[in-house]
């Protein structure tokens, strides 16, 4: 599944996928288990909670 949201990210010509706002610890983590990256909103006051995968 993740390989497949990477192929298409990149045929779109995007830089990072985002999942917003992850719903509980438990999504954060498995999320986390595909080498997602936490934000906390407290790190960026203007957007929700999100897990993102930089791609380049």
């Amino acid at each position: 599944m993740d390989h497949d949201n990477r192929v298409y990210a990149a045929m779109l010509g995007a830089d990072e996928i985002r999942v917003m706002k992850p719903t509980s610890a438990k999504a954060r983590d498995h999320y986390a288990s595909f080498g997602y990256e936490y934000v906390s909103q407290e790190h960026k006051p203007s957007l929700p909670d999100y897990c993102v995968m930089k791609l380049r």
